[in-house]
């Protein structure tokens, strides 16, 4: 049975903020669109209530010149008084003079009035041209502006997951490093564990055997009255496999304070024992690095509470320094 493919999230990411980002461009486009019909149907509304306007003018005015004209033919003198021979002769010409002026009239008014209607809807032509392609301008226009707008967006948006991408890299990078190194740390802790398993066991053992035995020599010394010379020689590998048992524990003691873990016990002890038992263990490593140790039994009086161990521990890190740091003669 196949396993299940999981997405990326940050590609499922991705693509969902393209889908919120095609879904409110479009969302902007009707919006644009919507704005952009109101303004012009607005405008072509003003421009028709406009247009009406001057056409009522134009028929009030040519109404009322209608009147004027109708007026001024009714006015035309007559004869109405006079010899018969002279009424008849001055109508017949009057007549025929009036309707020729008036048909005259009538056409020129009519010539002007299809002359100037002609003018206006050219002029209103021109304009409707005008008007659409200045709102076709208007619209390439804002369309540049937005694509432009929007290009710029989706390069901001590109050069952003790049630097995302980038910076995931490296984060993976560090996060592979750091593990390979978490590796190697456990390895050498595991391999420490190891090592403060054998210290503490296979080599403390046999120190304090040596250091065991080393005291029965002693007390069989003092039962048997050996020479002063091979009880010292005692003495001193006594001393020494004990400060070998206190550095092994020494080092049991970091893993302990590591782990927060580090005892103390505290007792009352003599001043002059301690320092003289650190005097001693190191008295032997002085004359051989040529350092001369020696303690001051004026100031050697008095008593102390404390862990005699770790202050043994303390004293034998500073003279082991002292000694080390001195030169020959010192």
């Amino acid at each position: 049975m196949d396993k299940p493919q999981h997405s990326d999230p940050l590609q499922e990411k991705r693509r969902q903020t393209d889908v919120n980002l095609s879904t409110e461009r479009e969302k902007t486009d009707e919006a644009l669109k919507g704005i952009s019909e109101s303004i012009e149907t607005s405008f072509d509304e003003t421009i028709a209530e406009a247009r009406a306007r001057d056409d009522c003018a134009t028929k009030r005015e040519r109404k009322i010149a209608d009147r004027e004209i109708a007026h001024q033919r009714s006015e035309t003198p007559s004869t109405s008084v006079g010899t018969e021979t002279r009424k008849d002769v001055a109508t017949k010409g009057s007549e025929n003079i009036n309707e020729n002026v008036d048909e005259n009239i009538s056409e020129r008014v009519k010539l002007e009035r299809q002359r100037s209607d002609a003018a206006i809807e050219r002029e209103r032509s021109r304009v409707h041209v005008a008007l659409e392609r200045e709102r076709d301008a208007k619209t390439a226009a804002m369309n540049t502006m937005l694509e432009a707008e929007r290009g710029q967006t989706d390069e901001s948006l590109d050069a952003e997951r790049v630097r995302t991408d980038q910076d995931m890299s490296r984060s993976h990078s560090l996060l592979m490093h750091e593990a390979l190194e978490h590796g190697k740390t456990k390895t050498l802790l595991m391999t420490r564990d190891e090592f403060l398993a054998i210290v503490s066991h296979d080599l403390r053992n046999p120190l304090s055997a040596i250091a065991s035995s080393v005291e029965m020599l002693l007390e069989e010394a003092t039962k048997k009255g050996w020479d002063s010379e091979g009880r010292r020689w005692l003495e001193l590998i006594h001393r020494n496999a004990n400060a070998a048992i206190r550095l092994i524990q020494d080092l049991i003691d970091v893993e302990r304070m590591a782990e927060g873990k580090l005892e103390f016990r505290f007792s009352r002890h003599l001043v002059r024992d301690i320092l003289l038992e650190a005097v001693e263990s190191f008295r032997s490593v002085a004359q051989a690095n040529g350092v001369r140790l020696q303690a001051d039994h004026e100031l050697l009086s008095g008593y102390v509470v404390c862990d005699r161990g770790r202050i043994t521990q303390v004293l034998s890190n500073l003279l082991g320094n002292a000694i080390k740091f001195t030169p020959r003669g010192g």
